[in-house]
């Protein structure tokens, strides 16, 4: 299998619908499991722009190491927060 680049794209409309709450914690406590599986849905091939599948998504992050997982991750909880919608 050739070296898939991955980027993130958020769908911020459903995402909050979508990760749940342990998830979001282990993702902000870095735990690597959380980290993967939660990108891994929201994965694209970054060449082609293809979303990758759930199982093709979890192979290609587990190539990458653990610095660019947790950067991806990072990215990923910033833009959560930077859409999230403030309490009423």
């Amino acid at each position: 299998m050739a070296d898939i680049q991955f980027v993130i794209k958020l769908n911020r409309a459903t995402v909050f619908k979508e990760v749940s709450v342990d998830e979001l914690i282990g993702l902000q406590e870095g735990v690597i499991r959380t980290m993967r599986d939660v990108l891994a849905r929201y994965a694209y091939n970054k060449e082609t722009g293809e979303k990758l599948e759930p199982e093709e998504a979890v192979r290609v992050i587990g190539k990458h190491t653990v610095e660019e997982l947790a950067e991806a991750s990072d990215l990923f909880l910033k833009e959560l927060e930077n859409s999230a919608v403030p309490p009423k």
